[in-house]
């Protein structure tokens, strides 16, 4: 019981003597260290655009995976029509979202540069 008491013990205070190590390392070196700015840009409507750009894009991937999914359950649908009913809704669905996402592109270009250009 006593052995398992001092282990145990040696275990924590080195664990912490690591922490404070580290710590204390990376306090001295932020302090020595010149921060730049991950971003590329100090302007937050820049920043908001390029978030708005990815978010875009990556909604354009997903109409395109569910493109390819529509397209798939439609040839393999061997002439259920449940399924065919299903893949045209889909490739329909898919459809409508593309021009949903374009249509946001174009307005968010048009609104972007209105308020970039003041």
């Amino acid at each position: 019981m006593i052995n398992f008491y001092y282990k145990n013990k040696t275990k924590i205070l080195f664990t912490a003597l690591i922490g404070f190590i580290l710590f204390f390392n990376a306090v001295s070196l932020s302090l020595a260290a010149e921060l730049t700015n991950p971003l590329g840009t100090d302007d937050p409507r820049v920043f908001i655009g390029q978030i708005i750009k990815t978010i875009l894009g990556a909604s354009g991937s997903i109409a395109l995976l569910m493109f390819i999914y529509g397209g798939v359950v439609y040839l393999t649908a061997q002439g259920e029509n449940e399924r065919i009913q299903r893949a045209k809704n889909t490739l329909t669905w898919a459809t409508v979202g593309l021009v949903i996402i374009f249509g946001s592109y174009a307005f968010l270009t048009y609104l972007f540069r209105g308020l970039l250009s003041r």
